[in-house]
């Protein structure tokens, strides 16, 4: 079996939503350790508590990271199935070596009624 062609679209979708899973990730590692930094924080004389902002980037994080690693997914997707596609028609396709499985149904069959 020899992959000859990647329908780009297709690639795009499932790197798109890879990347936007491992941003989300991301995100909640960032959170956690922008939470953490944040509580070690006191207020300043001025009142303002500056680790406030850690907190508040941490959770945007959350939504943030996923989105945009998941829109460079789907574009680094896309840029790989061309490729991909461009150099199998010069050097031709990945060869797949694949094995069926053979099973076999244990219990009665509708000949032994």
């Amino acid at each position: 079996m020899v992959i000859k062609k990647i329908e780009v679209a297709s690639m795009a979708k499932l790197s798109g939503a890879m990347y936007a899973t491992m941003g989300l990730l991301a995100g909640v590692i960032f959170s956690f350790f922008s939470l953490i930094s944040s509580s070690m924080f006191t207020r300043g004389q001025s009142g303002i508590n500056p680790g406030g902002m850690f907190g508040v980037l941490g959770v945007a994080s959350i939504i943030v990271l996923p989105i945009i690693y998941g829109i460079m997914g789907l574009v680094a997707g896309f840029i790989a199935a061309l490729i991909y596609n461009l150099f199998a028609k010069l050097v031709g396709g990945i060869k797949i070596q694949t094995e069926e499985e053979v099973s076999q149904v244990v219990g009665s069959s509708a000949s032994e009624k």
